[in-house]
């Protein structure tokens, strides 16, 4: 998912980033991984999208063994595309698990930016 977010680069338009302290066991990793699916699940579901128009927006939420890059600035495509490159990178040996979630569902649709800082306020303008 990260080599197909790259290749769309030049239409990004907002970023967004989180990270949950590491855990200190396998079932806090486990609780703290469901508890930002479930949370981008239920932000992504019944997102008001307009066919044809608008933006689309697209979550990767990740549980690894190891610690990932991170970013310093929201609003910093260079930071934005290291990070990705590094997600690209992973090996199926550090990875636990995986989710992408897209919002709106509705294909062909998309999100106002006014709705999109709404539904998902971590979100940054790029330059």
């Amino acid at each position: 998912m990260a080599n197909a977010l790259l290749a769309v680069q030049p239409q990004w338009k907002l970023f967004g980033y989180g990270e949950r302290e590491p855990a200190v066991n396998n079932a806090a990793l486990e609780q703290s991984y469901r508890a930002a699916v479930d949370d981008f699940r239920l932000r992504a579901q019944g997102a008001p999208g307009t066919p044809g128009e608008g933006l689309v927006v697209v979550a990767l939420v990740l549980a690894t063994r190891a610690p990932l890059q991170g970013v310093s600035r929201l609003d910093d495509v260079t930071q934005v595309r290291a990070l990705l490159e590094d997600r690209a990178r992973l090996l199926s040996s550090v990875l636990l698990g995986a989710e992408v979630f897209w919002a709106p569902e509705l294909k062909g649709a998309g999100l106002s930016e006014a709705t999109v800082m709404v539904r998902f306020p971590e979100m940054q303008r790029l330059p």
